[in-house]
């Protein structure tokens, strides 16, 4: 059987080869890719929980509050182009959505680029396709959340930057940095390109292809370019003395390098041990890198099998996480494409993908350990990177069962069979990529929309998400400390007057703690995708007029735990 992916086979069949090279292939990718996710926008009950405070900076950016909107811990270029959208729009919301569209469908067609030039077309065709199909890049890019823009302008860097490196190209160098500088002015792990490029072009220098003067200009086109998008915001944050590089999370603390010595520093330190001593071997016996990745994935796998005997849950966690967003069905193809490429020597393809794969999923293990939580939308971005593998994978599959099964017609089969197998993962898909995933809290949606309509007396809202209180177009307090329901006190002495709370968290009257001299009247209730929610206002005991639908004060809360 002939190897994947590098162009050492010729196309099975013409029209095969045609359809692979149709100008009509990459478009039909990319309608299919920006009608899911407009679907999916318009399905989508209620929106992505940070999408509010997107706004909110928007519109610090529309009344030309500009050192307001830069001081904001959330990285600004997605609020401000919101803000800039709307204008044309007319309304926020449909601003932002069209950015989250319009990004997550270039991050589509950055993926066939960049994969054609890694692998060949059919795995570009597959791998780009996976990519319009993922049900949660489908969910990420149609909502109010800046993954959209962002993995625009990350998978557009990956692409250029592959582009750059391996033509030796300074152009697309400087155009990979404006594109890292772009990505991480949408969110902190945009700079990580960079990184990846110094390493990359480090390795090139090292294994004798690149000269020392070559390999400095091309670097420096690289950081340069990035710098120059990206110094006006860091420049902010100095001024403001927040952080370094991002005023939300801290990198070193991500990594384990703040004063308290974490896990995440450990595995970090045993992954630059392991590398430092495969470089002096690599220096010392003088070879030509040609298995680069294969000490990196090795280092990797010892560094996980350390992690997996002291953290195993973190680490279990963490597969999970990556398996989910991957999809298994979709895992299975990749470990089928690895397999398929076993024998095959390191390409500088294999060197730059385990490089970005290793680099930014070190991140990702330290932001699991030091903040304790790690979701689909941070492994989102490393799936273009990996759907080629899927590409290579199903190419295999698919060359294997013709040549068992169909012999004398092996190639045509053969061409057939993946495009059957990509139609079942495109109908197979559609039920999970355009299910409202939000349909339990629509009903606090419209509780929230009946409070904006009412003409009630003044006050701010409590519940349990920030946009509620976008959606009922008030003040919005946390009806939450941690896991408990606040005391109705604490509440009024925040100038609450009205609580909505779906029949989870407020469904019966012993739900909400008891506090002396105040009750909640209940004023609406409202059912939605086998939910109810209720709003409440919230009144000293002695005006209450109707107390049998108030929910009793009970005993003293010193009284009752």
């Amino acid at each position: 059987m002939a190897v994947v992916g590098s162009n050492a086979r010729e196309a099975p069949k013409e029209w095969i080869d045609d359809l692979e090279s149709s100008p009509r292939v990459l478009p039909a990718i990319a309608l299919l890719a920006i009608a899911l996710r407009g679907v999916m926008a318009v399905r989508t009950s209620v929106m992505f929980e940070d999408g509010p405070h997107f706004i909110e900076v928007a519109a610090r950016f529309s009344s030309g509050d500009i050192a307001g909107a830069l001081a904001d811990p959330y990285h600004p270029l997605y609020s401000a182009l919101i803000a800039l959208v709307s204008f044309v729009t007319g309304n926020v919301e449909v601003a932002a959505l069209a950015i989250s569209i319009l990004g997550g469908t270039v991050a589509v067609v950055a993926t066939y680029i960049f994969l054609r030039d890694a692998f060949d077309e059919r795995v570009a065709a597959f791998g780009s396709l996976l990519f319009a199909i993922s049900p949660y890049a489908v969910r990420f890019t149609a909502d109010v959340q800046s993954e959209g823009l962002y993995l625009a302008f990350f998978v557009s860097g990956v692409a250029l930057l592959y582009r750059g490196i391996t033509r030796d190209d300074t152009p697309l160098l400087i155009a990979a940095g404006l594109a890292a500088g772009l990505a991480y002015l949408t969110r902190p792990e945009g700079a990580g390109l960079i990184a990846v490029g110094g390493i990359v072009i480090s390795q090139r220098f090292v294994s004798g292809r690149l000269s020392f003067t070559r390999a400095t200009k091309l670097a420096a086109a690289l950081c340069g370019s990035g710098l120059v998008v990206a110094a006006p915001y860091l420049w902010t944050l100095a001024e403001n003395d927040t952080a370094v590089l991002s005023g939300k999370k801290s990198l070193f603390h991500t990594m384990g390098l703040t004063a308290e010595a974490t896990a995440s520093c450990w595995i970090l330190g045993g992954l630059l041990l392991l590398a430092l001593a495969f470089g002096l071997r690599v220096v010392r016996r003088r070879e030509p890198f040609n298995h680069f990745p294969s000490g990196m994935i090795a280092a990797t796998l010892m560094a996980l099998l350390v992690g997996q005997l002291a953290w195993a849950g973190e680490v279990k966690g963490f597969a999970s996480v990556l398996v989910s967003t991957l999809r298994p069905e979709v895992a299975v193809l990749v470990v089928l494409g690895l397999v398929a490429l076993r024998r095959t020597d390191t390409t500088p393809r294999d060197t730059f993908i385990a490089v970005a794969l290793i680099l930014y999923a070190a991140v990702l293990v330290g932001l699991l350990l030091n903040y304790g939580y790690l979701s689909r939308r941070h492994v989102m971005p490393l799936l273009p990177l990996a759907l080629g593998y899927a590409g290579i994978g199903a190419v295999f599959l698919t060359e294997a069962i013709a040549d068992r099964f169909f012999k004398p017609d092996a190639d045509r089969r053969a061409g057939v069979l993946i495009v059957g197998l990509a139609a079942l993962l495109v109908v197979g898909s559609a039920p999970k990529t355009l299910h409202d995933h939000r349909e339990d809290v629509a009903a606090q949606r419209l509780a929230a929309e009946w409070l904006k309509e009412q003409d009630l007396a003044p006050g701010r809202v409590a519940s349990n998400k920030r946009r509620t209180g976008y959606y009922a177009n008030r003040p919005w307090r946390s009806l939450t400390r941690g896991s408990e329901l606040r005391q109705m006190d604490e509440l009024a002495r925040e100038r609450v007057r009205y609580i909505i709370a779906d029949d989870r968290e407020l469904g019966y009257r012993d739900h909400f703690p008891p506090t002396p001299g105040f009750v909640l009247q209940e004023l609406h209730r409202v059912s939605r995708g086998g939910r109810s929610a209720m709003v409440f206002e919230l009144l000293p005991q002695d005006i209450v007029v109707t107390p049998n639908i108030a929910i009793s004060a009970g005993p003293p809360a010193d009284e009752t735990h």
